[in-house]
């Protein structure tokens, strides 16, 4: 069981006493990667722990691990600055970086510390600074194990988007390309080509095992499905129309939420319904207002389950939806199925091993009679580990860590990230990870100072989120309040001599369908921005830094939208004020 957490203390990475096992969870813009390049630093000069002689670390000997080549890229660029610039301080014994000066201050020997640093600057190219798969990589090369030869003479691929759009495309070829054109109909409402296909099928093909559908789908034939499907819905359709009369006062005369169940509500669905049930089956559509009459849904919705409304068409509809397997679902896990069969085997043919593989070996290796000797070499090679962003961890790369370096007086492992940012799953993301470690970790800290925002726009932050008891939904993710530097108290937002709030919400108070919302958003929207480019013309909307004034332009304003649709509305009200537009975006929708 996942225990709840706690309000984290601060970390502080100049003084903290670094011993065991480490979980510091940070915002955006609280400096995680500057903390990183604080105990790296430290480390280097031996100054991470407190009692006496404790030994200076090799460059070598640090490992840091984050998730794509970019970060370590920047990570690396960073720390090789960084000891630079030490460096240079401890040789001048003062620096214009007051987080220099931090570190000199607590440099004993500055001669020792400089000859330290000079070292490391002409290692830096041993740095090990890795992504988790390369990682992997470089302890598998290493000769002294059996598994070695498991990579022998095998190309790693990097990605295995290649073979799996090449799958994507025959399995469309083969499995869909000749059917009914019914059933194509339908099919391209969800999927335009192969492509699209593959788009929503990557989040489980990272996974090692299959998604957990209810329905069973077993060497279920897809034309032969659509045409029972269709049976099924002309059977409640015709169950509808006979016993549809009845329905108003049954739900009536029961115990049914009325909140949910009112009279306008159910006279709406039954509208739905009526015209649907005498329209042609031409596919294996069906109204969502039908499942609000399932049996199952009106007995949940039921107060305390006492005089539910009972019928015989509550019963039916029950009956044939659970007989309906949806298409969509039943291509899914046929191409799923069908990807990961077509990339293993190629992989096996041409000789090739991909980074997932990597890491599944080596997962596999610390299970076998060779996992003591591999592990003593991995926490002898690397004392000490650093994971950037953990968020992004998934439970195969969070086993493999854990087995390594918990509970080891000798190691040290910290572990940074934001589990907020886990919830959208980019890259592999696990909360449930994230959330398991936060439970196994004893040593929780937090970092409090947001370096980047201004005090309005974290004050907005704060009050946005501290207004809910979970804000994520997740008993277990907390949200720790965030503060402001002192320097970024006079960095303002001004209108007509106000200080504008940092996060401002905008509200339709009436009720619309969703494209006149759309089109009076936008053109609330389009407003707006022409007012405050009036204002900046006349000096009266400005953003006030150190104190210095800097009239708003169009430059400095951007829309985000969700998708190409949104930008075209919006853009049509842009030009009804004259103001100028570019639509910036390398796909059609932000999540991607």
């Amino acid at each position: 069981m996942i225990k709840k957490l706690t309000n984290f203390k601060e970390f502080n990475s100049f003084k903290e006493d670094l011993q065991g096992q480490y979980l510091i969870e940070a915002s955006a813009g609280t400096g995680k990667t500057f903390n990183i390049i604080i105990i790296y630093l430290r480390m280097l000069l031996g100054l991470h722990q407190k009692k006496i002689n404790t030994k200076p670390l090799n460059i070598d000997q640090i490992l840091v691990v984050t998730f794509t080549d970019i970060a370590t890229q920047n990570l690396y660029k960073k720390i090789k600055n960084s000891i630079y610039l030490l460096r240079i301080g401890c040789i001048q014994r003062i620096s214009k970086y007051n987080v220099i000066n931090n570190l000199i201050k607590e440099i004993k020997d500055y001669k020792n510390a400089n000859i330290l640093l000079l070292k490391a600057e002409n290692n830096i190219n041993n740095a090990s600074i890795y992504t988790i798969h390369s990682f992997c990589q470089k302890i598998l090369n290493l000769k002294n194990y059996e598994i070695y030869d498991l990579l022998l003479n095998k190309k790693i691929i990097s990605d295995e988007l290649i073979l799996q759009r090449k799958a994507s495309i025959i399995f469309w070829r083969t499995y869909l390309y000749d059917l009914p054109k019914e059933i194509i109909k339908i099919i391209l409402l969800y999927w335009k080509n192969p492509d699209d296909l593959l788009k929503s099928l990557l989040p489980f093909l990272s996974q090692q095992k299959l998604p957990v559908i209810k329905y069973p789908f077993k060497n279920k034939n897809i034309c032969v499905q659509f045409y029972k499907n269709k049976k099924y819905i002309q059977n409640i359709k015709k169950y509808w129309i006979k016993y549809k009369d009845k329905i108003i006062n049954i739900i009536n005369n029961s115990n049914v939420n009325k909140h949910i169940y009112n009279k306008k509500f159910i006279k709406n669905w039954i509208n739905i319904i009526n015209k649907w049930s005498l329209l042609e089956t031409k596919d294996n559509f069906l109204p969502k207002e039908l499942f609000r009459f399932s049996q199952k849904i009106l007995i949940n919705n039921t107060i305390n389950q006492i005089n539910s409304p009972k019928y015989v068409l509550f019963q039916y509809i029950d009956f044939f939806i659970n007989k309906i397997i949806n298409l969509k679902y039943l291509i899914i896990i046929k191409a799923i199925k069908y990807i990961k069969k077509f990339v293993l085997q190629k992989k096996k043919n041409n000789n090739e091993i991909s980074f997932n593989d990597l890491l599944n070996i080596l997962n596999k290796s610390l299970n076998t009679k060779f996992s003591l000797q591999i592990i003593k070499d991995i926490r002898k090679l690397f004392p000490v580990v650093l994971i950037d962003e953990f968020q992004d961890t998934d439970i195969q790369q969070y086993n493999i860590l854990k087995k390594i370096y918990f509970n080891q007086k000798n190691n040290l492992m910290i572990l940074i990230g934001d589990p907020k940012q886990a919830i959208y799953s980019f890259r592999g993301a696990d909360i449930f990870t994230y959330l398991k470690a936060s439970s196994e970790i004893k040593k929780h800290y937090t970092l409090t100072y947001n370096w980047r925002s201004s005090s309005t726009m974290i004050n907005g932050i704060n009050k946005l989120f501290s207004n809910r008891t979970y804000p994520f939904l997740f008993k277990n993710i907390v949200f720790n309040p965030i503060k402001y530097k002192p320097k970024k108290l006079n960095d303002y937002f001004i209108i007509n001599n106000k200080i504008k709030p940092g996060i401002t919400f905008w509200f339709i108070n009436k009720t619309m369908d969703i494209n006149s919302y759309r089109k009076k958003i936008s053109y609330i929207c389009a407003y707006e921005i022409c007012q405050l480019i009036i204002l900046g013309k006349k000096g009266k909307a400005f953003f006030q830094k150190n104190n210095k004034k800097k009239n708003i332009n169009i430059s400095d304003i951007t829309v985000i939208v969700r998708n190409r649709f949104e930008a075209i509305i919006l853009q049509k009200e842009f030009i009804k004020f004259n103001l100028p537009f570019i639509y910036l975006s390398n796909s059609n929708h932000v999540f991607e």
